[in-house]
Protein backbone atom coordinates (compact mmCIF):
# COMPACT_ATOMS: atom_id res chain seq x y z
CA UNK A 1 0.00 0.00 0.00
CA UNK A 2 3.04 2.36 1.01
CA UNK A 3 4.15 1.75 -2.34
CA UNK A 4 0.94 2.82 -4.38
CA UNK A 5 0.81 5.64 -2.60
CA UNK A 6 4.33 6.88 -3.47
CA UNK A 7 3.83 6.33 -6.92
CA UNK A 8 0.38 7.80 -6.51
CA UNK A 9 2.55 11.18 -5.38
CA UNK A 10 4.55 11.19 -7.52
CA UNK A 11 1.54 11.08 -10.58
CA UNK A 12 0.01 14.35 -8.38
CA UNK A 13 3.38 16.07 -8.31
CA UNK A 14 4.18 15.33 -12.50
CA UNK A 15 0.28 15.90 -12.51
CA UNK A 16 -0.28 12.78 -15.12
CA UNK A 17 -4.07 12.28 -14.13
CA UNK A 18 -4.05 8.65 -16.20
CA UNK A 19 -0.98 7.80 -14.03
CA UNK A 20 -2.64 8.60 -11.15
CA UNK A 21 -6.00 7.05 -12.58
CA UNK A 22 -4.70 3.71 -13.30
CA UNK A 23 -2.82 3.67 -9.69
CA UNK A 24 -6.27 3.98 -7.72
CA UNK A 25 -7.89 1.24 -10.04
CA UNK A 26 -5.26 -1.34 -9.53
CA UNK A 27 -5.77 -0.53 -5.56
CA UNK A 28 -9.30 -0.74 -5.63
CA UNK A 29 -8.70 -4.55 -6.57
CA UNK A 30 -7.31 -4.93 -3.54
CA UNK A 31 -9.36 -5.66 -0.74
CA UNK A 32 -7.81 -4.03 2.39
CA UNK A 33 -8.86 -5.38 5.53
CA UNK A 34 -7.12 -2.94 7.83
CA UNK A 35 -8.80 0.34 8.53
CA UNK A 36 -5.73 1.93 8.20
CA UNK A 37 -5.33 0.79 4.63
CA UNK A 38 -8.64 1.42 3.82
CA UNK A 39 -8.45 5.07 5.27
CA UNK A 40 -5.20 5.37 3.30
CA UNK A 41 -6.90 4.52 0.06
CA UNK A 42 -9.74 6.97 1.06
CA UNK A 43 -7.51 9.53 1.03
CA UNK A 44 -6.24 8.77 -2.53
CA UNK A 45 -9.60 8.95 -3.53
CA UNK A 46 -10.93 11.92 -1.52
CA UNK A 47 -7.61 13.88 -3.21
CA UNK A 48 -7.77 12.45 -6.63
CA UNK A 49 -10.76 14.22 -6.84
CA UNK A 50 -9.31 17.42 -6.01
CA UNK A 51 -6.51 17.07 -8.30
CA UNK A 52 -9.15 16.64 -11.15
CA UNK A 53 -11.38 19.56 -9.98
CA UNK A 54 -14.38 18.08 -8.57
CA UNK A 55 -15.16 19.98 -5.91
CA UNK A 56 -18.37 18.89 -4.47
CA UNK A 57 -16.95 15.09 -5.02
CA UNK A 58 -14.44 16.10 -2.94
CA UNK A 59 -16.13 17.74 0.20
CA UNK A 60 -18.77 14.64 0.22
CA UNK A 61 -15.07 12.28 0.50
CA UNK A 62 -13.60 14.39 2.60
CA UNK A 63 -16.37 14.46 4.93
CA UNK A 64 -16.45 11.16 5.49
CA UNK A 65 -12.97 10.67 5.97
CA UNK A 66 -12.83 13.18 8.41
CA UNK A 67 -16.36 11.39 10.46
CA UNK A 68 -13.86 8.62 10.92
CA UNK A 69 -12.68 7.89 14.78
CA UNK A 70 -9.78 5.96 13.89
CA UNK A 71 -8.17 8.61 11.34
CA UNK A 72 -4.72 9.30 12.49
CA UNK A 73 -3.74 12.83 13.26
CA UNK A 74 -1.51 13.81 10.64
CA UNK A 75 -3.98 12.13 8.06
CA UNK A 76 -6.84 14.67 9.72
CA UNK A 77 -4.40 17.36 9.26
CA UNK A 78 -4.52 17.01 5.55
CA UNK A 79 -7.46 15.78 5.10
CA UNK A 80 -8.80 19.50 6.83
CA UNK A 81 -6.70 21.68 4.70
CA UNK A 82 -8.04 19.85 1.47
CA UNK A 83 -11.57 20.16 2.73
CA UNK A 84 -10.51 23.88 3.41
CA UNK A 85 -9.22 24.42 -0.50
CA UNK A 86 -12.23 22.59 -1.95
CA UNK A 87 -14.82 24.51 -0.15
CA UNK A 88 -12.58 27.91 -1.05
CA UNK A 89 -13.11 26.87 -4.54
CA UNK A 90 -16.90 26.51 -4.23
CA UNK A 91 -16.83 30.14 -2.39
CA UNK A 92 -18.09 28.76 0.66
CA UNK A 93 -15.97 30.88 2.06
CA UNK A 94 -17.12 30.75 5.79
CA UNK A 95 -16.47 27.16 6.07
CA UNK A 96 -13.28 27.44 4.18
CA UNK A 97 -11.71 29.72 6.86
CA UNK A 98 -12.61 27.82 9.85
CA UNK A 99 -11.28 24.05 7.93
CA UNK A 100 -8.36 26.29 7.47
CA UNK A 101 -7.89 27.51 10.85
CA UNK A 102 -8.62 24.03 12.38
CA UNK A 103 -5.78 23.14 10.30
CA UNK A 104 -3.21 25.63 11.50
CA UNK A 105 -4.36 24.96 15.11
CA UNK A 106 -3.56 21.33 14.26
CA UNK A 107 -0.08 22.09 12.92
CA UNK A 108 0.83 24.13 15.87
CA UNK A 109 -0.08 20.66 17.71
CA UNK A 110 1.92 18.48 15.74
CA UNK A 111 4.49 20.75 15.49
CA UNK A 112 3.79 21.15 11.64
CA UNK A 113 5.79 24.09 10.34
CA UNK A 114 5.43 23.21 7.05
CA UNK A 115 2.43 22.31 6.76
CA UNK A 116 1.18 25.38 8.86
CA UNK A 117 3.08 27.59 6.36
CA UNK A 118 1.21 25.87 3.48
CA UNK A 119 -2.27 26.31 5.42
CA UNK A 120 -1.69 30.35 6.65
CA UNK A 121 -1.48 30.87 2.81
CA UNK A 122 -4.52 29.18 1.57
CA UNK A 123 -5.99 31.34 4.87
CA UNK A 124 -4.28 34.27 3.08
CA UNK A 125 -6.57 33.61 -0.03
CA UNK A 126 -10.02 33.71 1.85
CA UNK A 127 -8.96 36.90 3.59
CA UNK A 128 -8.25 38.54 0.82
CA UNK A 129 -11.28 36.98 -0.92
CA UNK A 130 -13.61 37.89 1.50
CA UNK A 131 -12.09 41.71 1.71
CA UNK A 132 -9.22 41.41 5.02
CA UNK A 133 -6.84 42.05 3.08
CA UNK A 134 -4.71 43.42 6.45
CA UNK A 135 -5.24 39.59 7.78
CA UNK A 136 -4.42 38.26 4.10
CA UNK A 137 -1.42 39.42 4.04
CA UNK A 138 -0.19 39.10 7.86
CA UNK A 139 -1.01 35.11 7.06
CA UNK A 140 0.64 34.96 4.10
CA UNK A 141 3.94 37.23 5.56
CA UNK A 142 3.89 34.37 8.29
CA UNK A 143 4.03 31.38 6.21
CA UNK A 144 6.80 33.39 4.21
CA UNK A 145 8.87 33.57 6.97
CA UNK A 146 7.99 29.94 7.86
CA UNK A 147 9.64 28.67 4.89
CA UNK A 148 12.72 30.95 4.69
CA UNK A 149 13.45 29.12 7.67
CA UNK A 150 13.60 25.68 6.13
CA UNK A 151 14.70 26.14 1.97
CA UNK A 152 15.06 29.53 0.09
CA UNK A 153 13.48 27.52 -2.44
CA UNK A 154 10.62 24.94 -1.66
CA UNK A 155 7.34 24.83 -3.44
CA UNK A 156 5.76 25.81 -0.15
CA UNK A 157 7.99 29.17 -0.98
CA UNK A 158 7.07 29.42 -4.35
CA UNK A 159 3.04 29.00 -3.54
CA UNK A 160 2.98 31.50 -0.94
CA UNK A 161 4.73 34.22 -2.85
CA UNK A 162 2.32 33.56 -5.91
CA UNK A 163 -0.08 34.49 -3.51
CA UNK A 164 1.10 37.41 -2.06
CA UNK A 165 1.96 38.39 -5.43
CA UNK A 166 -2.19 38.32 -5.82
CA UNK A 167 -2.63 40.37 -2.65
CA UNK A 168 -0.29 42.95 -3.68
CA UNK A 169 -2.13 42.93 -7.12
CA UNK A 170 -5.37 44.35 -5.28
CA UNK A 171 -3.68 45.98 -3.07
CA UNK A 172 -2.39 48.04 -5.85
CA UNK A 173 1.12 47.06 -5.25
CA UNK A 174 1.97 46.16 -8.62
CA UNK A 175 5.73 46.53 -9.02
CA UNK A 176 6.12 44.14 -5.75
CA UNK A 177 3.15 42.01 -6.66
CA UNK A 178 5.36 41.61 -10.02
CA UNK A 179 8.58 40.67 -8.40
CA UNK A 180 6.42 38.02 -5.92
CA UNK A 181 5.53 36.34 -8.85
CA UNK A 182 8.56 36.39 -10.50
CA UNK A 183 10.45 34.89 -7.57
CA UNK A 184 7.31 32.42 -7.72
CA UNK A 185 8.24 31.26 -11.26
CA UNK A 186 12.19 31.11 -10.80
CA UNK A 187 11.42 28.43 -7.62
CA UNK A 188 8.74 26.65 -9.37
CA UNK A 189 11.50 26.43 -12.56
CA UNK A 190 14.35 24.94 -10.84
CA UNK A 191 12.01 22.66 -9.22
CA UNK A 192 10.94 21.77 -12.52
CA UNK A 193 6.93 22.34 -10.89
CA UNK A 194 5.26 22.93 -14.62
CA UNK A 195 1.65 23.63 -12.57
CA UNK A 196 2.87 26.05 -10.33
CA UNK A 197 4.71 27.75 -12.85
CA UNK A 198 1.56 28.20 -15.14
CA UNK A 199 -0.37 29.16 -12.18
CA UNK A 200 2.27 32.42 -11.36
CA UNK A 201 2.52 33.03 -14.77
CA UNK A 202 -1.02 33.34 -15.36
CA UNK A 203 -0.95 35.64 -12.39
CA UNK A 204 2.18 37.88 -13.36
CA UNK A 205 -0.19 38.44 -17.02
CA UNK A 206 -2.83 40.14 -15.00
CA UNK A 207 -0.56 42.45 -13.40
CA UNK A 208 1.29 42.86 -16.84
CA UNK A 209 -2.57 43.87 -18.13
CA UNK A 210 -3.28 46.15 -15.76
CA UNK A 211 0.45 48.32 -16.15
CA UNK A 212 -1.09 48.25 -19.96
CA UNK A 213 1.75 45.72 -21.05
CA UNK A 214 -0.13 43.99 -23.17
CA UNK A 215 1.89 41.66 -25.55
CA UNK A 216 4.01 41.28 -22.21
CA UNK A 217 0.54 39.68 -20.57
CA UNK A 218 -0.25 37.96 -23.47
CA UNK A 219 3.07 36.14 -23.54
CA UNK A 220 2.08 34.84 -20.04
CA UNK A 221 -1.01 33.87 -20.79
CA UNK A 222 -0.21 31.83 -23.94
CA UNK A 223 2.87 29.85 -22.13
CA UNK A 224 0.20 29.39 -19.27
CA UNK A 225 -2.43 27.85 -21.53
CA UNK A 226 0.62 25.59 -23.03
CA UNK A 227 1.29 24.26 -19.65
CA UNK A 228 -1.91 23.12 -18.68
CA UNK A 229 -3.60 21.92 -21.99
CA UNK A 230 -0.47 19.79 -22.17
CA UNK A 231 -0.92 18.82 -18.27
CA UNK A 232 -4.69 17.93 -18.92
CA UNK A 233 -5.81 20.69 -16.53
CA UNK A 234 -9.68 22.06 -17.37
CA UNK A 235 -9.88 24.35 -14.51
CA UNK A 236 -6.56 26.14 -15.11
CA UNK A 237 -6.95 26.33 -19.11
CA UNK A 238 -10.08 27.94 -18.84
CA UNK A 239 -8.68 30.33 -16.40
CA UNK A 240 -5.94 31.04 -18.90
CA UNK A 241 -8.38 31.28 -22.31
CA UNK A 242 -10.89 33.92 -20.40
CA UNK A 243 -7.82 35.88 -19.91
CA UNK A 244 -6.55 35.78 -23.64
CA UNK A 245 -10.18 36.87 -24.08
CA UNK A 246 -9.52 40.01 -22.01
CA UNK A 247 -6.24 40.57 -24.13
CA UNK A 248 -8.87 40.75 -26.93
CA UNK A 249 -10.85 43.13 -25.33
CA UNK A 250 -8.30 45.41 -24.74
CA UNK A 251 -7.34 44.92 -28.65
CA UNK A 252 -11.24 46.18 -29.35
CA UNK A 253 -11.40 42.40 -31.00
CA UNK A 254 -15.00 41.80 -30.02
CA UNK A 255 -15.49 38.95 -31.56
CA UNK A 256 -12.51 37.22 -31.11
CA UNK A 257 -13.19 37.98 -26.88
CA UNK A 258 -16.30 36.29 -26.88
CA UNK A 259 -15.56 33.32 -28.63
CA UNK A 260 -13.09 32.27 -26.06
CA UNK A 261 -15.24 33.53 -23.19
CA UNK A 262 -17.73 31.72 -24.06
CA UNK A 263 -15.72 28.58 -24.26
CA UNK A 264 -13.81 29.21 -20.96
CA UNK A 265 -17.72 29.93 -19.16
CA UNK A 266 -18.64 26.47 -20.41
CA UNK A 267 -15.42 24.72 -19.13
CA UNK A 268 -16.36 26.60 -16.02
CA UNK A 269 -19.89 25.11 -15.79
CA UNK A 270 -18.85 21.88 -16.42
CA UNK A 271 -16.63 22.10 -13.33
CA UNK A 272 -18.97 23.65 -10.97
CA UNK A 273 -16.59 27.07 -10.60
CA UNK A 274 -19.53 29.10 -10.11
CA UNK A 275 -16.86 32.04 -8.63
CA UNK A 276 -14.75 31.35 -12.01
CA UNK A 277 -18.42 31.85 -13.71
CA UNK A 278 -19.15 35.23 -12.83
CA UNK A 279 -16.05 36.65 -13.10
CA UNK A 280 -16.23 35.42 -16.79
CA UNK A 281 -19.91 36.90 -17.07
CA UNK A 282 -18.88 40.24 -16.19
CA UNK A 283 -16.61 40.16 -18.76
CA UNK A 284 -18.74 39.09 -21.65
CA UNK A 285 -21.24 41.67 -20.45
CA UNK A 286 -18.56 44.51 -21.23
CA UNK A 287 -17.71 42.66 -24.62
CA UNK A 288 -21.65 42.48 -25.41
CA UNK A 289 -21.90 46.11 -24.56
CA UNK A 290 -19.25 47.19 -27.13
CA UNK A 291 -21.11 44.88 -29.35
CA UNK A 292 -24.36 46.57 -29.41
CA UNK A 293 -25.92 44.21 -27.60
CA UNK A 294 -26.80 46.05 -24.49
CA UNK A 295 -29.80 43.95 -23.55
CA UNK A 296 -27.72 40.75 -23.55
CA UNK A 297 -25.22 42.67 -21.52
CA UNK A 298 -26.86 44.08 -18.28
CA UNK A 299 -27.91 40.02 -18.55
CA UNK A 300 -24.61 38.93 -18.00
CA UNK A 301 -23.45 41.65 -15.42
CA UNK A 302 -27.10 40.63 -13.60
CA UNK A 303 -25.86 37.06 -13.72
CA UNK A 304 -22.42 38.03 -12.41
CA UNK A 305 -23.68 39.95 -9.06
CA UNK A 306 -26.46 37.43 -8.38
CA UNK A 307 -23.84 34.79 -7.68
CA UNK A 308 -21.50 36.85 -5.67
CA UNK A 309 -24.43 38.58 -3.96
CA UNK A 310 -25.00 34.86 -2.60
CA UNK A 311 -21.51 34.41 -1.61
CA UNK A 312 -20.89 37.36 -0.27
CA UNK A 313 -17.78 38.24 -2.38
CA UNK A 314 -18.23 41.93 -1.75
CA UNK A 315 -14.77 43.07 -3.59
CA UNK A 316 -16.22 41.31 -7.05
CA UNK A 317 -20.00 42.63 -5.49
CA UNK A 318 -18.60 46.44 -5.97
CA UNK A 319 -16.14 45.69 -9.09
CA UNK A 320 -19.09 44.20 -11.36
CA UNK A 321 -21.40 47.21 -9.57
CA UNK A 322 -18.68 49.84 -10.78
CA UNK A 323 -18.13 48.86 -14.12
CA UNK A 324 -21.72 48.38 -14.99
CA UNK A 325 -22.06 52.14 -13.99
CA UNK A 326 -19.50 53.36 -15.85
CA UNK A 327 -20.74 51.64 -19.22
CA UNK A 328 -23.40 53.12 -18.37
CA UNK A 329 -22.70 56.28 -18.05
CA UNK A 330 -20.31 56.70 -20.51
CA UNK A 331 -21.21 54.19 -23.15
CA UNK A 332 -24.76 54.43 -23.27
CA UNK A 333 -25.25 58.30 -21.56
CA UNK A 334 -27.76 57.23 -19.52
CA UNK A 335 -28.18 60.31 -16.79
CA UNK A 336 -26.74 59.86 -13.57
CA UNK A 337 -30.04 59.49 -11.90
CA UNK A 338 -31.10 56.76 -13.26
CA UNK A 339 -28.01 54.49 -11.91
CA UNK A 340 -27.80 56.20 -8.46
CA UNK A 341 -28.79 53.76 -6.90
CA UNK A 342 -26.38 51.08 -8.24
CA UNK A 343 -23.65 53.79 -7.74
CA UNK A 344 -25.00 54.43 -3.88
CA UNK A 345 -24.55 50.75 -3.59
CA UNK A 346 -20.71 50.05 -4.74
CA UNK A 347 -19.60 53.31 -3.34
CA UNK A 348 -21.04 52.09 0.31
CA UNK A 349 -19.07 48.69 -0.36
CA UNK A 350 -15.87 50.72 -1.47
CA UNK A 351 -15.78 52.77 1.63
CA UNK A 352 -16.59 49.60 3.87
CA UNK A 353 -14.44 47.45 2.81
CA UNK A 354 -11.25 50.13 1.59
CA UNK A 355 -11.89 49.13 -2.20
CA UNK A 356 -9.73 52.56 -2.96
CA UNK A 357 -9.63 51.80 -6.73
CA UNK A 358 -13.37 51.19 -7.42
CA UNK A 359 -13.88 54.06 -5.20
CA UNK A 360 -12.19 56.67 -7.14
CA UNK A 361 -13.75 55.50 -10.49
CA UNK A 362 -17.37 56.09 -8.61
CA UNK A 363 -16.50 59.54 -7.29
CA UNK A 364 -15.45 60.35 -10.95
CA UNK A 365 -18.11 59.17 -12.51
CA UNK A 366 -20.35 61.28 -10.03
CA UNK A 367 -17.97 64.23 -10.35
CA UNK A 368 -18.74 64.55 -14.49
CA UNK A 369 -22.67 63.83 -13.80
CA UNK A 370 -22.38 66.90 -11.72
CA UNK A 371 -20.69 68.68 -13.89
CA UNK A 372 -23.02 67.89 -16.94
CA UNK A 373 -25.44 68.60 -14.90
CA UNK A 374 -24.69 72.31 -14.31
CA UNK A 375 -24.88 73.21 -18.11
CA UNK A 376 -28.64 74.16 -18.47
CA UNK A 377 -28.37 76.00 -15.09
CA UNK A 378 -27.48 79.13 -14.01
CA UNK A 379 -26.20 81.99 -11.23
CA UNK A 380 -25.65 79.98 -7.95
CA UNK A 381 -27.67 76.53 -8.82
CA UNK A 382 -24.90 76.33 -11.36
CA UNK A 383 -22.32 77.61 -9.18
CA UNK A 384 -23.40 74.73 -6.75
CA UNK A 385 -23.61 71.73 -9.16
CA UNK A 386 -19.80 72.94 -10.30
CA UNK A 387 -18.28 72.69 -6.78
CA UNK A 388 -19.83 69.47 -6.17
CA UNK A 389 -17.80 68.50 -9.07
CA UNK A 390 -14.99 69.22 -8.18
CA UNK A 391 -15.14 68.04 -4.30
CA UNK A 392 -15.97 65.03 -6.05
CA UNK A 393 -12.86 65.27 -8.49
CA UNK A 394 -10.62 65.98 -5.90
CA UNK A 395 -11.74 63.28 -3.64
CA UNK A 396 -11.60 60.89 -6.39
CA UNK A 397 -7.88 61.90 -7.27
CA UNK A 398 -6.99 61.09 -3.15
CA UNK A 399 -7.85 57.86 -3.48
CA UNK A 400 -6.59 57.02 -6.99
CA UNK A 401 -3.38 58.51 -5.60
CA UNK A 402 -3.80 55.79 -2.01
CA UNK A 403 -3.87 53.09 -4.55
CA UNK A 404 -1.37 53.75 -6.95
CA UNK A 405 -0.38 55.95 -9.54
CA UNK A 406 -1.43 54.39 -12.60
CA UNK A 407 -4.98 54.56 -11.54
CA UNK A 408 -4.33 58.45 -10.53
CA UNK A 409 -3.40 58.84 -13.58
CA UNK A 410 -6.32 56.71 -15.26
CA UNK A 411 -8.37 59.03 -13.36
CA UNK A 412 -6.74 62.52 -14.25
CA UNK A 413 -6.96 61.49 -18.20
CA UNK A 414 -10.89 61.14 -17.45
CA UNK A 415 -11.30 64.63 -15.61
CA UNK A 416 -8.77 66.44 -18.02
CA UNK A 417 -10.67 65.57 -21.35
CA UNK A 418 -14.18 66.52 -19.79
CA UNK A 419 -13.05 69.64 -18.88
CA UNK A 420 -11.25 70.41 -22.30
CA UNK A 421 -14.89 70.18 -23.21
CA UNK A 422 -16.01 72.81 -21.42
CA UNK A 423 -14.05 76.01 -22.12
CA UNK A 424 -13.33 78.41 -19.57
CA UNK A 425 -15.35 76.20 -17.35
CA UNK A 426 -13.05 74.20 -17.90
CA UNK A 427 -10.30 76.00 -17.48
CA UNK A 428 -11.25 77.58 -13.87
CA UNK A 429 -12.05 73.64 -12.64
CA UNK A 430 -8.20 72.84 -13.88
CA UNK A 431 -7.21 75.66 -11.54
CA UNK A 432 -8.84 75.13 -8.84
CA UNK A 433 -7.96 71.25 -9.06
CA UNK A 434 -4.08 72.45 -9.16
CA UNK A 435 -4.35 74.34 -6.48
CA UNK A 436 -5.44 71.31 -4.44
CA UNK A 437 -2.81 69.53 -5.62
CA UNK A 438 -0.46 72.02 -4.49
CA UNK A 439 -1.26 72.81 -1.14
CA UNK A 440 -3.70 69.39 -0.19
CA UNK A 441 -2.25 67.13 2.54
CA UNK A 442 -3.60 64.20 3.95
CA UNK A 443 -2.52 62.65 7.25
CA UNK A 444 0.01 64.85 7.88
CA UNK A 445 1.90 64.81 4.12
CA UNK A 446 2.01 66.77 0.82
CA UNK A 447 -0.17 65.46 -1.91
CA UNK A 448 2.80 66.23 -4.03
CA UNK A 449 5.13 64.21 -1.89
CA UNK A 450 2.60 61.17 -1.54
CA UNK A 451 2.38 61.11 -5.41
CA UNK A 452 6.33 61.34 -5.85
CA UNK A 453 6.72 58.63 -3.46
CA UNK A 454 3.92 56.70 -5.27
CA UNK A 455 5.51 57.13 -9.05
CA UNK A 456 8.96 55.66 -7.13
CA UNK A 457 7.42 52.76 -6.19
CA UNK A 458 5.51 51.76 -9.10
CA UNK A 459 8.47 52.23 -12.65
CA UNK A 460 6.48 49.89 -14.43
CA UNK A 461 8.62 49.40 -17.99
CA UNK A 462 10.66 52.67 -17.13
CA UNK A 463 8.83 55.21 -19.81
CA UNK A 464 8.40 58.55 -18.51
CA UNK A 465 5.90 59.99 -16.25
CA UNK A 466 3.94 62.97 -15.30
CA UNK A 467 3.24 64.64 -12.07
CA UNK A 468 -0.35 65.78 -11.93
CA UNK A 469 1.05 69.22 -11.65
CA UNK A 470 2.13 68.72 -14.92
CA UNK A 471 -0.59 66.95 -17.12
CA UNK A 472 -2.82 69.36 -15.62
CA UNK A 473 -0.43 72.48 -16.66
CA UNK A 474 -0.03 71.09 -20.36
CA UNK A 475 -4.27 70.56 -20.50
CA UNK A 476 -4.16 74.50 -19.46
CA UNK A 477 -1.85 75.51 -21.96
CA UNK A 478 -3.61 73.64 -24.80
CA UNK A 479 -7.30 74.95 -23.87
CA UNK A 480 -5.48 78.42 -23.88
CA UNK A 481 -4.34 77.92 -27.34
CA UNK A 482 -7.55 76.44 -28.13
Amino acid sequence: MALLGSLFEEGVRVYDLEMCDAILGEAKQHHFQHPENQRFLEQIEAFFSLVRNKWHEAVSAYRVLLAHPDLDRRSRLTATRHMGFALNKLNRLDESLAFYQECVRLCDELGEKLQKAHALTDLAEVYHRQGNYELAISACSQSIAICQEFDKESEELAYSLNILGLLYRFLGRWEEAVESHRRSIAIYRKLQNEWGVGTALHNLGHIFRLQHRIQDAAQCFEEGLGIFERLGDEYWSANCEYSLGGIDNDRAEWLSARVRLERALAVKKTLDDVYGASKILSWLGYTDWHLGEEAVSEECYRQALTIVKERRNTEKQCEYLTELCLLRYYEARDPLDSIAMQISEAEQLARQYGFWDQLARLLTVQGDGAFDDSLPLSGEHRMQRVGDSFAKYAEAMLYALRYNRYLLDEIMARIIAKCARRGAEGQSMLENLRSYWQNETFEGKRLIQMEQEAREREPGDGSPQKMVMEQIEAAQCSGNAA
